[in-house]
């Protein structure tokens, strides 16, 4: 949209309160402040005072932070599996400022125990020239600040009883917007994250299990290898059913889910605090999409954008 240059993404959902519908925002307060059209009158205090207190906790990010502008991404991987084993579908899991995740594909990762480099061009996302990983057609509100939070991997089991399989990381790297290459070691950048396997049966059926990581010696410039290895169940020779479908794997690789909080700060309309019967500073229990989430408001409000009667296309109800 012409003149845009920063978004804040915004959850839109309902919750029964007594009866009625309540609309609820869920906003990321930390990109929203500045960009939010509060009338001080209905507020009693400006957008940046009322939602300060909501914003979490300012701390580093789990996982590989993309310096600004990142053009490209290239990871070497090496898998290391029976005989017979086919390429398997690699994965990149990056995301904005605000969490929104953008899942892009790498390419394909022979099993053959050789490496691979595999790269994406990352323009599309960071808003830096070149062509677009994502298929879009310019910057999709990244902002140029990404965050590397996991790799995946899909592909098919070899037709052979219970084996194991390995994937090796053995260099990650980012190019910049000047044409620099910046290398960071997988044993160390992949240190915390969690690992996790996925097995389609041949009837359709789903079994998950884990997977086991390894760092490996430091090589030249420092860097150091990373290895997963897991196990799957092939074909067995007592299978009757010569047309069973392929059996597939999925591995995710993943930064450490981040603790939610025991209980959420908010702001509520005078409307909501009294179909809840509830004050400043008392904790309510709003359901959003199924899950029961523990609330505690800290400011009350006349009104809050984008709801109330004022705004019936946007809202589905009040209070």
């Amino acid at each position: 949209m012409p003149g845009v240059v920063a978004v804040a993404p915004v959850h839109r959902a309902t919750a029964d309160v007594s009866g009625r519908n309540a609309t609820v925002l869920a906003v990321d307060t930390r990109e929203a402040a500045d960009g939010l059209l509060l009338r001080p009158d209905l507020a009693g205090t400006t957008a940046p005072e009322l939602l300060a207190p909501l914003a979490p906790a300012a701390g580093p990010r789990p996982g590989l932070a993309l310096p600004a502008g990142t053009r490209a991404l290239a990871v070497d991987l090496r898998a290391a599996a029976p005989a017979g084993s086919g390429a398997s579908r690699v994965t990149a899991v990056l995301e904005d400022p605000s969490g929104v995740p953008y899942r892009q594909t790498l390419g394909t990762l022979p099993s053959d125990d050789r490496p691979h480099r595999l790269a994406l061009d990352l323009g599309a996302l960071t808003g830096a020239s070149g062509g677009g990983a994502s298929g879009g057609d310019g910057p999709r509100g990244s902002g140029g600040l990404l965050t590397l939070t996991g790799l995946e991997l899909d592909g098919l089991i070899a037709e052979k009883p219970h084996h194991i399989r390995t994937v090796r990381v053995e260099r990650l790297a980012t190019t910049g917007t000047d044409g620099g290459t910046r290398t960071h070691s997988p044993a160390k950048v992949l240190a915390d994250w969690s690992f996790g396997v996925e097995q389609t049966e041949s009837d359709g059926g789903r079994k998950s299990g884990t997977a086991g990581g390894d760092p490996g010696p430091a090589g030249t410039g420092g860097t150091a290898p990373y290895a997963v290895s897991f196990g799957v169940d092939g074909t067995h020779g007592d299978d009757d059913d010569s047309y069973q479908a392929p059996k597939e794997y999925a591995l995710r690789m993943a930064v450490p889910a981040p603790k939610p909080p025991a209980r959420l700060p908010a702001v509520a309309t005078r409307a909501f605090m009294a179909a809840t019967g509830a004050g400043p500073g008392d904790t309510v229990e709003v359901t959003v999409d199924g899950l029961r989430l523990p609330v505690v408001v800290g400011r009350v409000v006349e009104e809050l954008p984008t709801t109330g009667p004022a705004a019936p296309a946007a809202s589905a109800g009040r209070p």
